[in-house]
């Protein structure tokens, strides 16, 4: 298949539809390629929780219940002081002015799909991944000038005379080769995820931010990814959010968990810190920090995790508040299952003064290609948007991952579709060179399965660049990581030479991305002594503003990395300067404080 666009988008989730849709409401022929079905694929089908603007914005389109003291730049103060300075302020600018309508507008979509969205103060909507999924379909069907392909993946940008010029790939259940000249392209692939434990779709392997490097973009920030609790036990529910979601909100209704270690001790949270984050996605960063170093210690469950104990509270409470969360949650579930797993068996164990084994899954990658505010990278005709892109999140992700997929693809949209409308001379359908997929299919079919390579990679990971760091445990995760390169990578094989359905195949790809991308991590991480954000080293845990208040950029150069250092561009906040202890100490710093949870 030979096809010739002004607009090409690669992803379809969250950013692929918003950046679809601002390009064709533009006049500009869009085609989106989704890796799988529309509405059920990508991170959007994940959400279990709330997604927010500010309140000031809802207030005006017509929620009385919105709290109008929470403004833009409210939003603004806090997203810079939660991300401890890192983040871009010019692309957080962007994501608090123009998220309030593309938000409200998906609600829309949502609620006439007939999908329940709960409205809550000060500005916020809790809903699920399907009711998104559900609503993003809508919003398609609104728009049927936009050419779709499902199931079918990128593997590769076109290059012309230093502009990206179209991209190639190859249908996944027929084989058929793909090649599509357009005079931009949208990177809306979503980010990287390299340990076992993760709690969203199983294909964030960093395929966007792949093919974005070797086009010559950079990408920044790659030592950053945010955990948070997920299901460890029993293996069928394996990472699920439940249990993040039955801690916030049986806790917000009076019955918030005791946590202990895999000896029966309490971890304590110091109620100070407690209140503090109460509320706000910080309590997913003081979980890193305090359960993390535990674990690190040795003292975690048999699984690596801790438990959650709701045994001391009377079994009246105890059923009282179960019910009142089951019944919640029946809004957008059926009763007893969440995300179509039956957990009833583990609100049974609650009930009967059981343990819930919860680990620290990844979540969210703060890092990834190098945008400007209008979502262009530094390759003319490229643009990116959602979690595969860096900079507006800088070292913790205290903003919603939904918004951020619609106000990124919105914008990404719109300035693709301006480049394609000015850009010298149209899209050229040249004959196609799928040499890379060609040399991947005559892999030699006797080597390592890149499956394997995949679980190997994620023990490189695990041990070196979780939520909780060492020097020493990087310096050992990046020597195994060389040797992988130098010994795993050239030795993968793919053993079947038809593309059809082929999972080595995809895996072969899937492997070579993530490889880069936790290389670059790693990298980055071992160059950054200080703690930040969701980058907890123990061995240097201060806050470091004079020596490491810069951003980590990756260029290719030949088969090597260049390195620069960055400082965030600054709209209002001037950059901080001196030491916080510990990035606890650093919440409690007036010159950082953030808004009280009670004002969320």
């Amino acid at each position: 298949m030979n096809k010739t666009v002004d607009v090409l988008v690669i992803g379809g989730s969250g950013a692929g539809i918003s950046a679809a849709i601002a390009a064709v409401e533009q006049k500009q022929s869009v085609l989106l390629i989704s890796k799988g079905k529309l509405g059920k694929n990508g991170n959007a089908i994940m959400a279990g929780g709330s997604f927010s603007i500010d309140g000031k914005s809802a207030r005006a389109f017509g929620y009385e219940k919105a709290d109008e003291r929470v403004t833009q730049d409210v939003v603004f103060d806090n997203l810079v002081k939660e991300g401890y300075y890192l983040n871009n302020q010019k692309l957080v600018r962007q994501f608090v002015e123009e998220s309030p309508q593309v938000v409200y507008d998906l609600v829309k979509f949502g609620e006439k799909a007939g999908q329940t969205f709960a409205f809550l103060p000060p500005g916020k909507w809790f809903s699920v991944g399907r009711s998104w999924a559900a609503a993003l379909k809508e919003s398609v069907k609104a728009h049927p000038d936009i050419q779709i392909l499902e199931d079918c993946t990128v593997i590769d940008l076109i290059r012309t005379d230093g502009r990206v010029t179209g991209a190639i790939g190859y249908d996944i259940y027929t084989g058929e080769r793909i090649c599509v000249h357009a005079k931009a392209v949208i990177l809306a692939t979503g980010g990287y995820q390299p340990f076992s434990l993760k709690n969203t779709v199983t294909d964030m392997t960093g395929d966007g931010l792949g093919m974005a490097y070797r086009a010559g973009a950079g990408l920044a920030d790659m030592e950053f990814v945010l955990c948070f609790p997920t299901a460890l036990s029993p293996k069928a529910v394996k990472g699920s959010i439940y249990p993040y979601l039955i801690q916030v909100l049986m806790g917000k209704w009076g019955m918030p968990p005791v946590v202990r270690n895999a000896k029966g001790e309490e971890i304590v949270l110091p109620p100070e810190v407690y209140e503090l984050v109460r509320g706000s996605k910080m309590e997913k960063l003081t979980s890193c920090y305090y359960w993390g170093q535990e674990i690190f210690r040795g003292n975690g469950t048999p699984n690596g995790g801790v438990y959650f104990d709701y045994s001391g509270y009377p079994a009246e409470k105890r059923a009282e508040i179960l019910d009142r969360y089951i019944n919640y949650m029946a809004t957008w579930h059926r009763k007893g299952y969440y995300m179509g797993d039956d957990i009833s068996a583990l609100y049974q164990r609650i009930r009967d003064h059981g343990l819930l084994e919860v680990g620290l899954g990844c979540e969210y990658s703060n890092g990834g290609v190098l945008v400007d505010e209008t979502m262009a990278t530094e390759i003319p005709g490229l643009y990116a948007a959602g979690e595969v892109t860096s900079g507006v999140f800088g070292a913790m992700r205290a903003g919603d991952g939904l918004v951020e997929m619609l106000v990124q693809g919105h914008r990404a949209g719109l300035s693709a579709a301006d480049y394609a409308r000015n850009c010298d001379g149209a899209a050229e359908a040249r004959t196609p060179d799928f040499g890379v997929l060609e040399q991947a299919l005559a892999r030699k079919k006797d080597g390592i399965s890149p499956i394997r390579a995949m679980r190997q990679m994620e023990k490189i990971a695990d041990y070196g660049f979780n939520f909780v760091r060492s020097g020493d445990r990087m310096e050992k995760s990046l020597q195994d990581l060389d040797r992988f390169g130098r010994e795993v990578l050239p030795n993968l094989a793919v053993s079947n030479p038809n593309p059809v359905y082929n999972l080595e195949l995809l895996s072969l790809f899937a492997v070579q991305n993530l490889f880069l991308c936790l290389k670059a991590g790693l990298t980055a991480a071992e160059l950054r002594r200080e703690s930040r954000g969701s980058h907890i080293r123990v061995d240097c845990p201060e806050v470091n503003h004079d020596e490491y208040l810069h951003r980590t950029v990756f260029h290719r150069d030949g088969g090597a990395f260049r390195i620069d250092f960055r400082r965030p561009e600054v709209v209002k906040f001037q950059l901080p300067q001196g030491k916080d202890r510990d990035i606890i100490s650093y919440l409690f710093n007036e010159e950082h404080q953030y808004l009280r949870p009670k004002m969320r």
